[in-house]
């Protein structure tokens, strides 16, 4: 497989004007003929948005405005970056913080000047055969369709010699995608008996985790720290997983490290901050939210909730005045946003009750309570968390109870969200004020499943469905029920396989996307919903 580079399209973004030309001309003497140039990220941007680049040249900083990296993010999330397109970062920087923050990001290479254009050309024509090779396995993965990626995978994998090893890594990923730990463990150590690598090492940490084997994980996270203390993402799973046991204060002590390195990934930060607040290590957190406000000014992960943390948390450490500050800075930022004003109508009221200003404290809560009922699309499970807190906090239990009450039913099967909920209980000293209604929505779930379980056994399938159905229409959050629902229209998919049927469960499939459920627990199902693609459709293109 060659690359012929004289037909590639390429997007050149490049502050300075000298450099600009000097990299234009490397790619004339390479033959390439199709370069359209930008000096900053929001023409960058915009050429995006018109025509797709075979290659995007960025070089990291770009002036005012957003640099290379926010760029890539923000053409990702909004899905602008082909599968086919290659996104290489140039920089004169070598620091370690510059550098380990362009990997968080994760480009496609990372080229330091000064270079010539036979390096450019070497790194271009890699990229661009490995993009090539790897396009039939990413579209698939796009479109949900594991068996398919898995099947070009292996084809690859039977054919290709010279990528062997980065087959192997995404043979184990689909693996790991899918829940299939014994075949992705399987291939993890085929490769260190070969070689000692440690994102190989990584995924035998993950699949321990996912196993439920806790200390093993531990383990393995911690020795291939010691070995490779820049391995960011070991640092984000060490800390995953004491965050999953309960032991905050370790994962707090993982994250400050991971930020001592690596300061500039945002959601690290972010994940720092709100680490530390929960800890009530008030100046750790400050700090966090600071930097994430800072990285957040022209990052597409800027979000209100930042703003609030941090003003939050200047009202728990007795500075209301900077407090105030933040929301300000707050208003300014997102305007005509009823989400954010909400939750700065809410730190407004506890900075008001923390002034000992009861009348002004409850201007505020009443303020965000008319707002939220005048919001037609439902709010965050986090922002109605916090003015149920409010709530408790003006003493108007009934209110906060009645906000309380459907989050609870909706997100009991959301371990980590309740236990955010049993945390605000224990801050509020509220003594078990939830754990009652918490402990009978438990049971009325595994009530409702053994039900529906009986009923399918039965063979009463309609029944079955519609039991689950109706749960669902009060409880349109549970990821349970949901599931419960996906495993019954396959079992219909296959006794009845046609159009109408294969639609349905695509559209329960991307709803349990779109409410968050793990790709692990849907990959099982994906495949075998694929694999039940009726016939006519498969071949219509």
């Amino acid at each position: 497989m060659t690359i012929n580079l004289t037909d590639k399209k390429i997007l050149l973004i490049e502050d300075n004007p000298f450099m600009r030309r000097s990299i234009c001309s490397m790619l004339y003497t390479l033959d390439i003929e199709h370069v359209v140039e930008a000096n900053n990220a929001g023409k960058a941007l915009a050429a995006i948005r018109k025509r797709s680049f075979d290659v995007i040249l960025a070089d990291y900083n770009l002036g005012d405005g957003k640099n290379s990296l926010q760029l890539l993010e923000e053409i990702r999330t909004q899905n602008l970056l082909p599968f086919k397109t290659v996104f290489i970062i140039i920089s004169g920087e070598q620091t370690p913080q510059m550098v380990l923050g362009a990997m968080d990001v994760k480009p496609d290479e990372y080229l330091a000047k000064p270079f010539n254009a036979h390096q450019l050309s070497i790194r271009l024509k890699r990229n661009l055969l490995l993009k090539q090779l790897f396009y039939p396995i990413n579209q698939a993965i796009s479109d949900n369709n594991f068996a398919q990626a898995i099947h070009h995978c292996d084809q690859l994998l039977s054919q290709n010699k010279q990528h062997h090893l980065i087959l192997l890594r995404k043979r184990a990923e689909l693996a790991l995608a899918i829940d299939d730990l014994k075949k992705a463990e399987e291939i993890y150590l085929q490769i260190l008996q070969r070689r000692e690598l440690p994102w190989a090492r990584l995924g035998l940490g993950i699949i321990a985790f996912r196993a439920g084997r806790t200390e093993q994980a531990i383990d393995i996270f911690n020795k291939i720290l010691q070995k490779t203390p820049l391995f960011m993402e070991c640092y984000d799973w060490l800390s995953q997983i004491y965050q999953h046991i309960g032991q905050t204060e370790k994962a707090e002590h993982i994250l400050l490290k991971a930020v001592e390195l690596s300061p500039n990934a945002i959601l690290r930060q972010k994940k720092l901050g709100t680490t530390a607040y929960h800890n009530q290590h008030l100046e750790h957190a400050e700090n966090a939210f600071k930097q994430v406000i800072k990285l957040g000014k022209n990052s597409i992960h800027k979000n209100s909730e930042d703003f609030a943390a941090l003003a939050k948390t200047h009202n728990d450490n007795n500075k209301t005045d900077e407090a105030l500050n933040v929301l300000n800075a707050l208003r300014n930022e997102f305007r005509h946003d009823s989400e954010a004003e909400i939750r700065a109508l809410l730190v407004e009221s506890e900075v008001h009750l923390h002034r000992k200003a009861p009348k002004q404290a409850d201007d505020s809560l009443n303020k965000a309570l008319d707002l939220s009922q005048s919001i037609e699309k439902s709010l965050p499970k986090e922002l109605l968390l916090e003015l149920s807190k409010t709530c408790f906090l003006h003493k108007k239990e009934s209110l906060g109870m009645e906000i309380l009450s459907p989050l609870i039913k909706n997100h009991i099967d959301d371990e980590s969200f309740i236990a955010e909920i049993q945390h605000m209980q224990k801050q509020l000293d509220l003594k078990g004020f939830s754990d009652n209604l918490i402990k009978q929505t438990k049971k009325e779930l595994i009530d409702l499943n053994n039900r529906g379980v009986a009923l399918f056994d039965q063979g009463k399938i309609e029944e079955a469905l519609n039991l689950f159905e109706d749960a669902l229409e009060r409880m349109p959050h549970n990821h349970t029920i949901l599931l419960n629902i996906i495993k019954i229209q396959l079992f219909k998919l296959k006794t009845e396989n046609n159009q109408q049927n294969y639609q349905k469960i695509q559209t329960q499939l991307r709803l349990a996307q779109e409410l968050g459920i793990p790709q692990q627990k849907l990959g099982q199902l994906q495949i075998e919903i694929n694999r039940l693609q009726p016939k006519h459709e498969k071949y219509a293109d």
